[in-house]
């Protein structure tokens, strides 16, 4: 099931970029990253798509050493692979490590649009990637833990 799952993520999230009608190749030497708009500390490099659009977005994040990321929500569905390091991934309207597990490189994750989830980093910097269709959006379970407001 989960492996058909996949399949039509990875299937919805193509569709768009055809539609586009655009190719594009980014080189790893050639990625450029930029300090993340939302979560000060991390960085994030845009490889495809706008995300302010209705669009493929192919968007890498790069989270230094303990780092956390609070409860939130997004209004699509999320497909995100662990390219280094160790990623902790938990599921809930609360920040819980022990409801959650640490995902190594290689690893993939497939978010439901609304699922609330979490994320941390442990003693090492890691490097995902997220794909999605967008425009982008996050919602915080709680309005405290929201950095804009901050």
């Amino acid at each position: 099931m989960k492996k058909l799952l996949t399949a039509i993520a990875i299937v919805a999230l193509a569709a768009p970029v055809l539609a586009q009608g655009a190719s594009k190749i980014v080189p790893a030497d050639k990625v450029e990253w930029k300090p993340h708009p939302l979560f000060p500390g991390a960085q994030t490099a845009m490889l495809a798509g706008d995300p302010s659009k209705p669009e493929t977005i192919v968007q890498r994040n790069k989270f230094p050493p303990n780092f956390k990321v609070a409860a939130h929500t997004h209004s699509f569905v999320e497909v995100g692979t662990i390219l280094s390091g160790s990623l902790g991934h938990g599921e809930g309207e609360a920040f819980d490590p022990g409801k959650g597990s640490m995902l190594k490189a290689g690893s993939v994750f497939v978010l439901s649009a609304g699922k609330p989830h979490f994320m941390w980093t442990g003693p090492e910097e890691v490097v995902f990637q997220i794909n999605f269709v967008g425009p982008s959006n996050v919602t915080f379970h709680n309005p405290a833990d929201d950095p804009r407001k901050k």
